[in-house]
């Protein structure tokens, strides 16, 4: 491809057999789906520095193999963008990004290292890590303000080790931290309103939650499954409203007051 090429438009190999490609540094814009479900495609580095827009339309997804990812040029959101890359060990995420949606690593099983500034993050959704078993590393978002479609199942069975912040987001649904085995420690922000279905289901080494909410959250059906391990820290006069609460009643002995945590 030459080295003056600046655009490569949508669907322009998508469903291809094309088994290799050298995208030159001058590329500015991929569009929708441009590289999408092209099984055979293997690509030991992705470098575009001068990528500027959004990765919104899936434009490895479903296919392309790709080792390493050392620059997106200034992009601000990614979609779909590398869900299945199975090769994926690295990527380097521009500090210009701030909204990751639909399953952008989904299944990404390889990645190990993952550069992205946290606090520029505004809006993640559902699927974004699943599956990413070996990516271990904390989780600090402090100035998360969306969990789009309830970030359904976000995180499930990837290798976060922590969650340190997610900002003033309110609902977490659906699987959303469902197997993380490596998972040890939460802190939910005082704006939780709901911990739905299943979201802690399978964490069976998480051993400190801490809810910051003064009213306690609507819990859904199995959250806390596997997860014997766990002391729930709570405001400290809001110790007995939890133990009464329904669904929390089940976990009473286990409740204690933030005060207590050491």
């Amino acid at each position: 491809m030459s080295n003056n090429v600046t655009k490569i438009e949508g669907s322009a190999f998508y469903q291809s057999s094309l088994e290799s490609i050298n995208i030159p540094p001058s590329v500015t814009s991929l569009g929708w789906g441009a590289f999408r479900s092209c099984p055979s495609l293997v690509m030991d580095e992705l470098y575009l520095p001068n990528l500027t827009g959004n990765l919104d339309g899936g434009q490895f997804g479903l296919g392309a193999q790709i080792r390493k990812v050392t620059s997106l040029g200034s992009i601000t959101s990614m979609k779909e963008t590398f869900g299945g890359n199975k090769l994926l060990e690295m990527c380097i995420l521009p500090d210009t990004l701030t909204k990751l949606s639909g399953g952008v690593f989904s299944g990404c099983s390889n990645l190990r290292t993952l550069v992205l500034k946290q606090e520029n993050i505004i809006l993640l959704s559902s699927s974004v890590f699943l599956n990413c078993t070996n990516l271990q590393i904390e989780i600090d978002l402090p100035n998360l303000s969306t969990l789009d479609k309830d970030g359904e199942s976000c995180f499930a069975n990837s290798g976060i080790t922590k969650v340190l912040n997610l900002g003033a987001t309110s609902i977490y649904q659906n699987n959303m931290f469902k197997d993380c085995k490596n998972l040890t420690y939460v802190n939910l922000p005082s704006t939780t309103t709901t911990v739905g279905y299943n979201v802690f289901n399978g964490c069976s080494n998480l051993e400190t939650l801490i809810v910051n909410a003064t009213t306690p959250p609507t819990l859904g059906h199995a959250t806390f499954w596997g997860c014997d391990k766990m002391t729930i820290y709570v405001p400290d006069d809001s110790v007995d409203a939890y133990k009464a609460a329904t669904g929390w009643v089940g976990y009473a002995s286990r409740i204690k007051g933030i005060s207590e945590l050491q």
